[in-house]
C-alpha cells in the first residue's frame, strides 16, 4: 500500500469516528433534555422523599427505612424482608451487618421516630 492509500484509509477511518462520536453527543444531549424535563416535573409538583433511612450508630450502615406516612420501619437483606409497626411504647432491635452493633429504635407517639 503506498503512502496515498494509507492517508486516505486513516482519514475514512477519522471520519467514521467523527461520526460515532458525534451519534453518541445526540444521544447524550437527548438523555440530558429527558433528565432536565424530569428534574422541572419533580420539582413543579413538589415531590419530596417521605422516607428517612435508619442508619446504624456506630458505622453508618443502612439498616432499614421508616416511612413517616404509613409509621412503619422496613427491613431488608437479600431475600429477608420484614415491616414493623411496634405502636406506643414499642421498640425495635437490630445487630447491624457490617460492625455487630446493636441498634434499637424506640416508638414515640410524637411522630419523630428514627
Amino acid at each position: 500500500m503506498n503512502d496515498t492509500n494509507q492517508i486516505k484509509k486513516i482519514n475514512q477511518d477519522i471520519l467514521s469516528r467523527l461520526q460515532n462520536v458525534e451519534t453518541s453527543m445526540k444521544k447524550i444531549e437527548k438523555e440530558l433534555k429527558n433528565t432536565t424535563g424530569l428534574n422541572s416535573f419533580i420539582e413543579n409538583k413538589h415531590i419530596t422523599r417521605q422516607d428517612k433511612i435508619w442508619g446504624c450508630e456506630k458505622c453508618g450502615s443502612r439498616l432499614g427505612i421508616y416511612d413517616k406516612e404509613k409509621d412503619e420501619l422496613r427491613v431488608r437483606y437479600r431475600d429477608f424482608f420484614a415491616w414493623w409497626k411496634p405502636g406506643i411504647d414499642g421498640y425495635l432491635k437490630i445487630v447491624c451487618r457490617g460492625c455487630s452493633h446493636i441498634n434499637e429504635v424506640r416508638y414515640t407517639d410524637n411522630g419523630d421516630n428514627i
